[in-house]
């Protein structure tokens, strides 16, 4: 693949850039519908369009991501949302990180109680793409 230019929207979320540049450097996408799709797990209105050639001057592509699927004015709510999903990514991460420590450190030796690593990076992965929204309790 080509270098690629990215534009991200809104251009105000750095976290959302952050997200959509590492994702593009994933050696795993082969294209637009490769990055849109990569993104979705954590922002599942995204939309990712390519510029049209006709709009070129002969640069490297250029590609919009798009968070909500399109380019509007912030609206705080989504913010406050988007802000929030991206510290609790953050603390899975750093969480998960620390289990790993734990697990190649000398007291690893000692007999455990409880679940494995793998089980729970497959438990905090399942997590991470299950559906988190829950009806009223039944009467």
């Amino acid at each position: 693949m080509h270098a690629v230019s990215l534009r991200c929207f809104p251009e105000a979320d750095d976290r959302f850039r952050r997200d959509a540049l590492g994702a593009l450097k994933s050696s795993r996408l082969t294209n637009d519908r490769s990055l849109e799709a990569a993104l979705r797990r954590w922002y599942p209105a995204c939309v990712v369009h390519v510029q049209s050639d006709l709009a070129t001057l002969g640069e490297a592509p250029l590609w919009y991501a798009y968070r909500d699927g399109q380019a509007h004015p912030a609206i705080a709510r989504s913010e406050r949302l988007y802000e929030a999903l991206g510290r609790s990514r953050d603390l899975i991460a750093s969480t998960l990180d620390a289990v790993d420590r734990a697990a190649t450190s000398p007291a690893a030796n000692r007999p455990r109680i409880g679940r494995t690593v793998d089980e729970l990076h497959a438990r905090f992965d399942g997590a991470a793409s299950r559906d988190t929204t829950r009806s009223a309790p039944s009467r």
